[in-house]
């Protein structure tokens, strides 16, 4: 991560690392109007952590997914609360599939994940208030 060591190990205290001890995130909204001075607006280092973030998040839920007993409904989202789909499907959709053990998402182990791609921009669902304007990914 080079530049953004020190955004890591401050992000990361007693209470173990999260997303939202990012500075920029610290006190938004979670939901419109958001906060956009100086202090709230993301900058590249921030921007880069939580690229990161998601990334070491899906490496270590790779278990999950190799798992035909558990399903997920994972959408790339910074925010909590919104109604964002995966390929069309809702996550109440991919909850009752996955519960009745339906044909939807049968395929894929009823893992419904959102895939940015390798190193790819995070969050990356077009979903409504999935990446606010403060981040600017």
């Amino acid at each position: 991560m080079g530049g953004s060591d020190a955004m890591l190990r401050a992000c990361a205290c007693s209470t173990g690392p999260g997303i939202g001890r990012v500075p920029c995130l610290v006190g938004q909204a979670y939901a419109p109007p958001y906060k956009t001075d100086a202090a709230h607006v993301c900058n590249a280092t921030e921007r880069q952590f939580i690229i990161q973030y998601g990334a070491d998040f899906m490496e270590q839920f790779a278990p999950v997914l190799q798992s035909e007993r558990n399903g997920c409904f994972l959408v790339s989202c910074i925010q909590h609360g919104i109604n964002a789909a995966i390929d069309n499907v809702t996550n109440a959709e991919a909850f009752a599939a996955w519960h009745t053990k339906a044909a939807l998402g049968k395929e894929h182990g009823y893992h419904f994940v959102d895939d940015c791609g390798r190193g790819g921009v995070t969050p990356c669902n077009a979903g409504t208030g999935c990446a606010p304007p403060h981040i600017e990914l």
